[in-house]
């Protein structure tokens, strides 16, 4: 199956499953229909009259989910383009279980429990999860291939680069046959050496083609597919797409390979040997733990916090005239603009929608009740439902409002890579602002310096560093320093 790159626009959703939660969630149902099916015959063919007799049947049960994962894992049955294959598989699965099944056999004689668990019970275990599992192997395959055709579960890949080896590299991905690989695009900046189409794709145009085509659309990989070219090429490149949410690999001329021998998916991305420029700084489960720790933190700071955001509301209505929440728009994720809430701590006719002036000390524009609000940074605390909408996180880099300046320039002006802190979303708080760069941007060097450690931040990504940096956080609000 063909997908020609000019049917593809932008009708992707903007957020896609991950192969590699997939491949886990559907692993842990398998492991919960084991121990189903297990704990449903116990029911039936054994009498379980005291907690130690059917402790140790859940002893046996956990023991085999456990050796059970282990051994498709090592096997390699946990690729998704495994679960596509059930018919070519099923003989290595069932492979897999009996073994498991005679491991057991040889712990129990091993440790002389054997005698504590009816045989009848066991085998008719075995042979229900060697029916079962196969059956729910074949409904995750026809629900793994619904989703990749519709646009939920997909891989998306741009191509750089449109000589011989872009024609090599497109037939590769189609013959592996998993519907989630999609080839979206092809880009040369080589255009008057090039042709204006390289196999069923479009050259679309050349590097700045491929950043916006990437940010307006979504990309996951980004293939260079060029001749061999000088460090300082690749270098050039690479640079130019650190802002994108990207795996930036450079693929080898796969014409001096033997393509069809090459196993899929196995050293290397796509089964064939890469060398990775850049990788996805938040991406498969550290992306489902860093949105479930958002949703988590932020529901429970919401529900202890309630009382005092009406208290706030109150005391905005009886300070000053007008709204008590303020929307601001703000670059987000990929330069998407989002609309960032506020509680209103300037007077209505003073509102800076896009921030062209920086709030200063003893501000005129600044409420009684604003100043005390920017103080201990409590103005902010509406940005707890953006978290939960999706527009933001708990920890990432500042979205920075449109018209934002440092030393009278915008900021996207003022630095070159000022861009590449879009690549993960913005944050209520971050490795800059617990760092002392917390509050204004009056000069270019205040502003390169909370680049420099939001681009640390990105690079360093993890869950412990997301808790250091929320704790941190606390403390300094509390300071209320560089805060007016």
């Amino acid at each position: 199956m063909t997908i020609h790159s000019a049917t593809l626009g932008r009708t992707r959703p903007r957020k896609t499953l991950s192969r590699s939660v997939i491949s886990g969630v559907l692993a842990l149902m398998e492991g919960a229909l084991i121990a189903c099916i297990g704990l449903i015959l116990v029911r039936v063919h054994v009498v379980p009259n005291d907690v130690q007799f059917l402790s140790d049947y859940v002893a046996a049960i956990i023991t085999c989910i456990v050796f059970y994962w282990q051994s498709l894992n090592l096997s390699g049955l946990y690729n998704l383009n495994r679960y596509t294959a059930v018919r070519s598989t099923i003989l290595n699965l069932l492979v897999c279980i009996w073994v498991v099944f005679l491991i057991l056999i040889a712990l129990g004689f091993a440790f002389k429990v054997s005698n504590h668990f009816s045989r009848v019970w066991a085998f008719s275990w075995v042979f229900g999860i060697s029916l079962l599992i196969p059956v729910f192997r074949l409904a995750a395959s026809r629900f793994i291939r619904q989703s990749a055709l519709s646009g939920m579960l997909t891989k998306d890949i741009a191509i750089y680069g449109a000589g011989e080896n872009c024609i090599h590299l497109t037939n590769y991905i189609q013959n592996l046959h998993q519907p989630w690989l999609r080839v979206v695009g092809v880009f040369d900046d080589r255009t008057d050496r090039v042709p204006d189409q390289c196999g069923d794709h479009h050259v679309r145009g050349g590097t700045n083609a491929l950043i916006k085509f990437a940010q307006a659309n979504g990309c996951d990989e980004v293939l260079l597919a060029i001749p061999p070219a000088s460090r300082d090429r690749y270098l050039e490149l690479t640079d130019k797409m650190r802002r994108l949410p990207v795996n930036l690999r450079i693929v080898p001329d796969l014409s001096i390979l033997d393509v069809p021998n090459l196993p899929g998916f196995g050293g290397g991305a796509f089964g064939i040997p890469t060398i990775d420029l850049l990788r996805k700084p938040v991406s498969g489960w550290g992306a489902v733990t860093k949105r479930v720790l958002d949703i988590v933190l932020t529901s429970l700071v919401c529900l202890f916090a309630l009382p005092v955001i009406g208290l706030i509301a109150l005391a905005i209505k009886l300070d000053s005239r007008g709204p008590v929440f303020f929307k601001q728009r703000r670059y987000g994720f990929q330069n998407e603009i989002i609309e960032v809430f506020k509680f209103r701590s300037m007077y209505v006719d003073c509102a800076d929608v896009d921030a062209e002036k920086l709030t200063t000390r003893n501000d005129p524009r600044v409420t009684r009740v604003g100043a005390l609000l920017r103080r201990f940074s409590l103005d902010e605390l509406p940005q707890l439902f953006n978290v939960l909408k999706g527009d933001m996180s708990l920890v990432g880099p500042r979205p920075h409002a449109l018209k934002a300046k440092a030393g009278g320039k915008l900021y996207q002006d003022v630095m070159k890579n000022y861009g590449d802190r879009i690549r993960v979303q913005p944050g209520l708080t971050g490795w800059a602002q617990v760092n002392g760069w917390r509050g204004n941007t009056e000069t270019e060097e205040q502003l390169r310096k909370r680049v420099e450690y939001d681009l640390f931040y990105i690079e360093n990504w993890s869950v412990p560093l997301d808790l250091k940096i929320l704790l941190r956080t606390f403390w300094i609000v509390i300071q209320g320093e560089n805060s007016y």
